[in-house]
Order: structure tokens, then sequence, then C-alpha cells
């Protein structure tokens, strides 16, 4: 049976002017890819009906499905009813059973908007409508020759939700004889290159291999017909050894997810002294259900006044070495697992920009400590960007340092 080929398109000139970005996309490739279903290709297209009408034709062609996101609000720029009507050579019809579902929703909302929102119940003839359970405009699903064409709303919640309950199903429908079984690698602390050097030896044409990196890890998906799978399993066990020392989950869950579990099993505990993250690293290890468990407790310290007050750094190290220095986090990491009394303390202070960098120390120097009963490590790391970014590697950074000595 031939491959599927899926293609996405998102409507909206706000997506093009870049004065909002495209959450759907990446949130169904994600979705696609673990169910072993590829993405062909990504489209954004403005809301301009006949340049709407041309990209589903022209995609129509050779795409077994289509999933269009956007554009199914209430308001005259809303437009993509309209344009997937004319693309498929029909007009659109009014479905009564849709007002009445979208009138139930609006109860006790101003007549002029709940009119407004009736037009929702607008659909291409013959389309099927499709549930939407967060949200008030329905879904459809239409034919366009050979090719479906999924049509979801623009809103995250709403778009994510139906996919789920609709386009997935449906995709495992059509895809039966040709499931496919995907392993995942994810990975922290090597970059995109290195992930790729230490897995190329085992790659072969009849496994496909995706790598999804972002921000200090790369995830790696490795994909093969179920007949296969036996190899495929063992390829991804060869993969798993050749990147040893930073595979910290073969399944779906975060690096604070895999650090909590690890404090829990060994019944250890955490604090946090934090300078150029402002807490960021605190923020995201209390973000889980549970973290009271394992996370006593967290300072932020900018200024040097304080990293002396509060955590035991001395003028002299401040004097000799400066605040963005393996002395210092070596100081605050000790210190902070001694004043919350807990198994391992982690530090952070570096320049996170714009300003403050020299040449000794430029924009982007960071040093990270940790601390445990037995011993304490420091590691400098060096990173490029604007500030957030700086900040978020930062803490990725500090979360591996923990993760590794947990291991």
């Amino acid at each position: 049976m031939k491959e599927k080929s899926i293609d996405i398109i998102s409507i909206g000139s706000e997506l093009v002017s870049g004065h909002c970005q495209d959450t759907n996309t990446p949130f169904f490739i994600d979705a696609l890819n673990k169910v072993g279903v590829s993405v062909r290709s990504v489209s954004i297209v403005r809301d301009v009906e006949d340049e709407i009408v041309a990209t589903i034709q022209e995609k129509a062609q050779t795409a077994t499905c289509i999933i269009v996101t956007g554009g199914l609000g209430p308001t005259p720029d809303d437009i993509t009813r309209e344009a997937i009507a004319k693309a498929c050579g029909v007009s659109l019809a009014y479905r009564e059973w849709e007002a009445v579902k979208i009138r139930k929703k609006l109860v006790g909302r101003p007549k002029a908007l709940v009119r407004l929102s009736e037009r929702e119940a607008c659909l291409p003839v013959g389309a099927h409508p499709l549930k939407n359970a967060v949200g008030v405009a329905p879904g459809f699903r239409i034919a366009l020759g050979k090719c479906t064409i999924f049509c979801v709303p623009g809103v995250p919640q709403e778009a994510s939700t139906m996919f789920s309950a609709s386009i997935v199903p449906f995709l495992s429908r059509i895809s039966k004889g040709q499931e496919r079984c995907v392993f995942t690698i994810k990975t922290i602390g090597l970059g995109e290159s290195r992930v790729f050097i230490r897995i190329r030896p085992f790659l072969n044409r009849a496994i496909s291999i995706g790598l999804y990196p972002q921000g200090f890890e790369v995830e790696v998906r490795v994909s093969a017909p179920l007949a296969k799978k036996k190899a495929l399993q063992k390829m991804h066990a060869v993969m798993c050894k050749a990147l040893d020392g930073h595979v910290y989950a073969t399944t779906d869950i975060t690096i604070e997810e895999a650090i909590q579990k690890l404090l829990k099993q060994q019944k250890k505990t955490i604090a946090c002294a934090e300078s150029c993250t402002g807490g960021l690293v605190g923020k995201r290890l209390t973000e889980l259900p549970g973290s009271s468990q394992v996370f006593k407790g967290g300072v932020i310290v900018y200024d040097n006044e304080v990293k002396k007050s509060q955590l035991g750094v001395t003028a002299d190290q401040l004097k000799k070495w400066g605040a963005v220095s393996s002395p210092v986090v070596r100081t605050m990491a000790k210190q902070i697992a001694e004043n919350f009394n807990t198994s391992l303390g982690v530090s952070v202070s570096g320049i996170a920009g714009p300003s403050g960098g020299t040449k000794a120390k430029p924009v982007g120097t960071i040093f990270i400590g940790v601390s445990t009963k037995k011993r304490t490590l420091t590691k400098k790391y060096m990173f490029k960007g604007p500030r957030d970014k700086i900040r978020w590697l930062s803490s990725q950074a500090a979360l591996f340092e923990v993760w590794q000595i947990l291991q």
C-alpha cells in the first residue's frame, strides 16, 4: 500500500506577518509522528480566498490528507469555509442542527453575538461536521478527489482536542496494513550534530529516523513498519547505548519529570540558588504535581551583598573571581543545600545580557554548581542568543547537571 501523504495548511494573515505564532502545526506534527505518520509539507497562507483555494487544490492532487487550521471564526476575515467550498467546487449550506448547538453554547450571550456566530453553522455541501468539544465553531471533513481534507479551528485548545478526537482515529482506520511502530530517545546535553554522529553507524534505509532539537535537548524518533518491529527494537537499544550519559527517557516525559522520578526513587531532596535565571530552575521543578516531596525551596540572589549574606559567598571570592565564576557557584550550591538541609543543592550564576559582558566573560557565560553530601561539581557553559534564550538554556544546563549527578 502506498504510504500516506499528509500536508498541513495554517490559515491566517497574522501568522504570515509574524504577529502571531503557529502553535498548532508543531502539535500536529508531534502527534502524527508518535503514531508513525510523517508530514510531507507545511504551508502558511494569508486570509486571501484565491491563495487558500490555490494551495488546497495544488496539495490535493497528490496528498492523501490535508489538515487545515484557522479561519473558522464568525468574523468577515474568517474565510476558510468559503475557500474550501470553492476549492471543492461546491457551495456553503446552512446546517440548522449545527446552529442549534451553537446557540446552546452561547446561551446568555448578547443576541448580536449569537447571530454573528450562527455563520459558523455554514459548511461546504458534502462536508461531515466535526464536534468542537471546547469551543463554538464546528470543524469538518470533506473529500476533494482522492484527498480527504480536515478543517479545524485555529484556537490551539480547540484544534488539539478536535485533532485527537477526529483526525487521529480516521488516519488509523485508513492506514490499516501499513501501521508503523515508533520508539523514542530523549537526550539532553548534546547538540543535534553530535547526536547524529553517534547514531549514524546504525542507520539503515528500512528504518525512518527523525531528530528534533529544542534547547539543549534532542529527541530521536525511529520508526518502521510493524513487520520490522524486532529490528527496530534492536536498533533502539543500540542507539541508547551509543548515547549513554545523555538519554534521560525513552518515553514522553520531560527532564523535570525524569529528575523528580530519580529524586523520589533515591529518597532525596533538592534546593536552588539562582542568579541570572531568576528562579526559573525552581519554577520548572515545582510545576509538577508531587514536587513538594522533593523540592524544599530556593533563593534568588542577584545582588552580591545578598550572595554574601544568604549563601556565604566571601568578599575575597567576589574580588578575585567575580560573581560569575566556579568558586562562587560552588559556595552557593554547598550553602543552599546546607541552609535547606537537602540532599542536593544546585546553583546558577551568569551573564544573560544584553549588557554586562566583558572580553573575559562575554554575554552567555554561565556557571552551574551541584552539591551533594559527598561532592560538589561546577561546570562552565557558553550560550548565544537573546536574554530569554540564554536564561532558558541556563536552566536546561542546570537540570542536566542535576540529572547527571543522580545517575
